[in-house]
């Protein structure tokens, strides 16, 4: 498993000067790379290559393996933004084919990818050595090699030992950065005999239950330091100043630390509850939820601003080191179903956090009854061998449950 461990460098005046040197000349490397690759509509390494690599050797004083390096950057950003148009594109032709000329959308077209100032500086085993014993640096920088040490969090150290392939050296504020790619084993998957379903949303970030103990994560937390930041920046951008334009990137980054703070102590909750209970987590499949949803401009800016995948990712490494499989289900009608008798309707949930059903009167936490669900979809889904979704087991006024519940 890859994951990225960031280490604090302790430089001086004189590895600043350089540092900051290499990276401006690595950032007009990758636009002179990218204004060649658009022109010739060429976006695959080698090809790229051939084409640029000796003008950007020629035009630029910056080691050879910091341009090989440039070209791989420019490449995977191009084919990321095509991914991107490709998708937009297939949306815009469905949606036109069913609507009035009128309401017709755009197509999006390619255009010249522009890096921005303190792009990231890719370095390899070819320009960087890293030193794990006496934590310690080598970097490549224009005019010559530098030592420079480095600062690791005491509970991270320990994965120095695992470091290899490429880092990415970074300046945020005054100090700088190396994300440094690690690749872990990952341990070997445990057998379970328990399931423990978890229910993500905004109200409650994660519900959790084994089916004995129900763990609940309340989203005011996150709220409320999005709301404080909010109201922060909308200050700021009031006076459109470059000290404000800097203020409010500063407070966005501030943020999104605390929010994936946060994620990072849910996910390890979780983690840990699945491995005291021997269980197998089961999570919803949220991809693609925000697409089609219409919202109200005041729900707008919360429900674009969850952080679910974050959350979601976080729980799965983490589950991955510990050897505790993962379940995904289908998330519809989790929310709308009676945990106890399968029925469904949009009237059983009363309020955002309550939920009563209609048929035979069960209440019980929103959150806790769909995690309840979800709990029961992975079970059955790996009791039959297959992906269970809720439609098979739903008892509406229309018609009765396909199947019993088993047990």
């Amino acid at each position: 498993m890859k994951l990225v461990l960031k280490l604090k460098l302790v430089t001086d005046h004189e590895t600043d000067a350089l540092l900051q040197e290499t990276s401006l000349e690595f950032l007009h490397v990758c636009n002179f790379l990218s204004r060649s690759a658009f022109e010739n509509q060429t976006f695959g390494k080698f090809d790229l290559q051939r084409i640029a690599y000796h003008a950007a050797m020629a035009k630029y004083s910056i080691p050879s393996q910091l341009v090989i390096r440039a070209i791989a950057n420019v490449c995977s950003s191009y084919k990321t933004l095509l991914t991107q148009i490709g998708n937009h594109n297939a949306e815009v032709e469905r949606f036109n084919s069913c609507c009035k000329p009128e309401d017709r959308k755009e197509f999006r077209v390619l255009t010249q990818i522009t890096f921005q100032p303190n792009t990231s500086v890719t370095f390899d085993s070819r320009v960087m050595i890293l030193d794990t014993d006496q934590y310690r640096v080598s970097l490549r920088t224009l005019s010559k090699r530098v030592w420079i040490a480095f600062q690791a969090g005491e509970r991270r150290k320990h994965l120095l030992q695992y470091a290899g392939g490429q880092a990415d050296l970074k300046r945020s504020g005054k100090d700088w950065y190396l994300f440094q790619t690690i690749e872990l084993p990952e341990a070997e998957t445990l057998p379970t005999t328990n399931h423990l379903g978890v229910d993500v949303g905004i109200c409650t970030v994660a519900s959790a239950t084994d089916g004995t103990k129900t763990v609940r994560f309340p989203g005011d937390r996150i709220r409320n330091v999005r709301n404080h930041y909010y109201q922060l920046r909308r200050g700021l951008q009031r006076h459109n100043t470059k000290s404000s334009r800097k203020r409010v990137r500063t407070l966005r980054d501030k943020e999104s630390r605390r929010v994936r703070d946060y994620n990072h102590l849910i996910s390890r909750r979780i983690v840990e509850q699945a491995k005291r209970t021997n269980s197998t987590i089961v999570l919803e499949d949220l991809e693609g939820i925000r697409e089609g949803v219409k919202v109200t401009k005041s729900q707008r800016r919360e429900r674009f601003s969850w952080a679910y995948a974050q959350l979601i990712g976080f729980i799965v490494y983490k589950a991955q080191l510990e050897g505790i499989p993962v379940l995904f289900v289908p998330p519809d009608y989790t929310s709308k179903t009676c945990s106890k008798c399968y029925y469904m309707a949009d009237a059983n949930r009363t309020t955002q956090a309550w939920f009563q059903c209609r048929k035979c009167g069960f209440c019980w936490h929103a959150d806790d009854n769909a995690a309840i669900n979800i709990r029961f979809l992975g079970a059955e889904s790996v009791r039959q061998k297959r992906p269970v979704c809720m439609q098979e087991f739903l008892h509406t006024d229309r018609r009765k449950p396909l199947r019993s519940r088993p047990g």
